[in-house]
């Protein structure tokens, strides 16, 4: 089955990230919760902790 082109997707605290990619198979290769900077999702600036990373999220992310 071919692999989707690679993409960046992201969600931020209280929202709902789907991804789909019509017959072909998601290969995920990173994901992360947590803050790895002030970049993405700015309405939580108050949050000043951008070394927050839980390692097993990717098989989370995996799995579903």
């Amino acid at each position: 089955m071919k692999r989707c082109e690679a993409t960046l997707a992201y969600a931020c605290e209280d929202d709902e990230l789907s991804i789909n990619c019509d017959d072909k198979a998601i290969h995920v290769i990173n994901a992360n919760y947590g803050r790895l900077g002030s970049e993405l999702c700015p309405e939580n600036i108050g949050v000043q902790n951008f070394e927050c990373i839980y390692s097993q999220t990717a098989n989370v992310v995996r799995a579903r």
